[in-house]
């Protein structure tokens, strides 16, 4: 592993540190609970400038699902630069712009898997923590189609939206990068 994929795994992390900051401002969590608190302080020297351009819609922090984006777009040009070994064109950018919506959707749903699995864990050993009554409003949208697999004190709506998260990210969403983006690449 190389200086520059180190590198760009990092501003990759931190981008998924961004999306997990406007999950848990659309769960309404507490700023002064830890996880939270510890989001926030990493996040903000990024966003700080740029925030007052963006409005929060429907409860999600835009700004920092934007910040993310761009983030991963200049990963997927980078990428494209040193590690593919591409010649800077104007084709790299339609080509790693439509990598990059790809690897920002794999990272939303990478997030949420993190969450879920936080959520096993929590409603195992503590499942009266206060940090799951958010967690839970985190996961209600992407649980609600499928709420009829409840089985008394068994639920398993999450569990169709696992699967298919873990199927999109380990191969459906890299499939379809990888094919449009040399589509694009040999088109243009």
């Amino acid at each position: 592993m190389s200086f520059n994929s180190i590198i760009l795994d990092i501003i990759h992390l931190y981008a998924c540190l961004l999306i997990l900051r406007s999950l848990l401002y659309y769960s309404g969590v507490n700023k002064i609970e830890p996880a939270a608190k510890l989001t926030i302080r990493l996040s903000q020297p990024l966003l700080r400038p740029i925030q007052r351009f963006f409005p929060c819609v429907k409860g999600f922090e835009t700004v920092s699902l934007f910040t993310a984006f761009i983030l991963i777009w200049l990963i997927r040009i980078t990428h494209l630069l040193l590690i593919a070994g591409h010649q800077f064109s104007l084709k790299l950018l339609p080509a790693s712009l439509i990598s990059a919506i790809f690897s920002w959707i794999n990272s939303i749903l990478t997030v949420y898997c993190i969450v879920i699995v936080i959520s096993i864990i929590l409603s195992f050993f503590a499942p009266y923590a206060p940090t799951l009554k958010y967690i839970e409003k985190i996961l209600a949208p992407v649980r609600q189609p499928f709420h009829m697999l409840k089985f008394g004190r068994l639920d398993f709506s999450i569990l169709p939206f696992f699967l298919m998260a873990q199927w999109s990210c380990s191969w459906g969403l890299p499939q379809l990068s990888h094919i449009t983006t040399n589509f694009v690449m040999t088109v243009t």
